[in-house]
């Protein structure tokens, strides 16, 4: 029968080695360092790793929002500049569209000449024009032109225009001087068109300040020292051309 047999080591290792596997102080350190992986103190250190885990992660989500807190502050500064630089600039910038169409103020009031003729004299000119008036209505209006308008129809009046035709005479002297207007106005058409209803026109022209006809003197303007003495700002009348 064959038998197999092992080198032999040499004394001195085999001493050390017997001297390792019996060592009281290795085998001690073994089983302390067993007991502190699985004792109480590994569950500290575990616990101190996750309370300083979540501490650092805190941290880290609270620079996080601070960062976009201050983002979001900054974003806002900057659209207000911006929205105060638009207003600047839109002031700026001329308008290519109309937006609105302010009138003269006139009052309400606009004329048209229809047809104007001329008529020279000796002394000067008269000139004679068929115009069309537009008068807003308002109390102020009514009170002055009709004061005896009835309560009832100033409602269908207030807020109105009046569609005035007249037929009016500039008269000035031979110095181009105005001395005379006058003029005759058709406010029956005009309230007829509004009122729509005779007796109620007859009611509101009763005793009117319209009629009879107003003539209207033009004040007296002073002359030159080369006009005749005789000269007068009143010597022409011209109701002979009213029809």
């Amino acid at each position: 029968m064959n038998t197999y047999m092992a080198p032999s080591l040499p004394k001195e290792s085999q001493e050390l080695i017997d001297d390792i596997a019996s060592s009281v102080a290795l085998a001690a350190l073994l089983d302390r360092a067993k007991r502190h992986s699985t004792g109480p103190n590994a569950t500290d250190r575990r616990r101190e790793q996750c309370r300083v885990s979540q501490k650092s992660f805190r941290e880290r989500k609270k620079k996080e929002r601070e960062g976009i807190e201050t983002t979001v502050q900054s974003l806002e500064e900057e659209v207000q500049r911006l929205e105060v630089q638009k207003a600047q600039l839109v002031r700026c910038v001329p308008l290519s569209t109309i937006l609105v169409h302010q009138p003269d103020f006139d009052g309400g009031v606009n004329m048209e000449a229809l047809s104007c003729d001329v008529m020279k004299t000796d002394d000067g000119a008269i000139v004679r024009g068929v115009t069309k008036s537009t008068l807003k209505m308002n109390r102020q209006s009514i009170n002055l032109f009709f004061p005896n308008c009835p309560d009832c129809l100033k409602p269908s009046l207030i807020g109105q225009n009046l569609v005035v035709i007249a037929t009016m005479h500039w008269s000035f002297d031979e110095h181009d001087v105005l001395t005379l207007l006058s003029g005759r106005a058709d406010f029956t058409n005009g309230l007829l068109a509004l009122l729509r209803n005779p007796d109620d026109v007859e009611a509101v022209l009763a005793r009117s300040r319209i009629i009879p006809p107003v003539v209207t003197h033009a004040p007296p303007a002073s002359l030159n020292a080369t006009a005749p003495a005789d000269t007068t700002s009143f010597k022409m009348h011209v109701d002979f051309l009213q029809s």
